[in-house]
């Protein structure tokens, strides 16, 4: 049998953190505004998610809804970063493009010591990104510990042949596949041999959709073992 894959559920509310407790979900990442692709969430928020989940919490950090990084941007990623923590993220997902809509490897680094034992997923912002193949190698290099990606514009399904290859570059990082993840796409989605998957489900989870997607997640699983 293949090693179980995680699920992580996206969520913006404290009844979408409960429904992925409750359904089954391995992982949440907690955030605000995800119709603007997931920011950073208000402080009291995070403190109400992470009190009531009995998974881990792992915490956007992304104060404006664009990709853009730079020194202010920075500034105020690392002045939130400590308050999230305190509030008890047990991870960051965050990341950026420079205005050459490059990853500017050494903020990025920066971050990550700021995080210190914290791990750091860096986010969707690598799916703008030309040479995929160099960035992640880049990015594992200076200590980021996850790499969340639908492959590129579009969704996982459409990209699975770049995430197959992506992932089989970097077998010992995690790549969390995500992007219109559904319980009808597992068969193709687990042939690019991820090891874990995300999803918001249309931003609305409850714990039956969420246990509907860890059932799929799990049979499909077990039978491509």
């Amino acid at each position: 049998m293949n090693a179980q894959p995680i699920l992580e559920i996206c969520a913006e509310t404290l009844v979408g953190v409960l429904a992925a407790d409750q359904g089954g979900a391995d992982r949440i990442e907690f955030c605000s505004r995800l119709d603007l692709g997931g920011l950073t969430p208000d402080i009291s928020d995070l403190e109400k998610a992470c009190a009531s989940a009995s998974l881990p919490v792992v915490s956007m950090l992304r104060p404006y809804p664009d990709f853009r990084l730079d020194s202010k941007v920075m500034q105020q990623m690392l002045a939130e970063m400590p308050l999230l923590r305190n509030a008890g993220a047990q991870g960051f997902v965050l990341g950026g493009l420079d205005s050459e809509g490059e990853i500017p490897y050494s903020l990025i680094k920066e971050l990550v010591v700021a995080a210190d034992d914290l791990p750091v997923t860096f986010h969707r912002a690598f799916d703008q990104v030309d040479q995929k193949d160099v960035a992640l190698g880049r990015l594992r290099e200076i200590g980021v510990a996850r790499l969340l990606t639908s492959g590129g514009p579009g969704n996982a399904w459409e990209n699975h042949a770049v995430l197959k290859a992506l992932i089989a570059l970097e077998e010992e990082f995690q790549v969390v596949v995500g992007g219109g993840v559904r319980t009808s796409q597992f068969p193709i989605l687990l042939t690019t041999g991820a090891a874990a998957f995300h999803s918001s489900l249309d931003y609305q989870p409850t714990a039956e959709t969420v246990a509907s997607l860890k059932a799929a997640l799990t049979a499909e699983n077990d039978f491509s073992a």
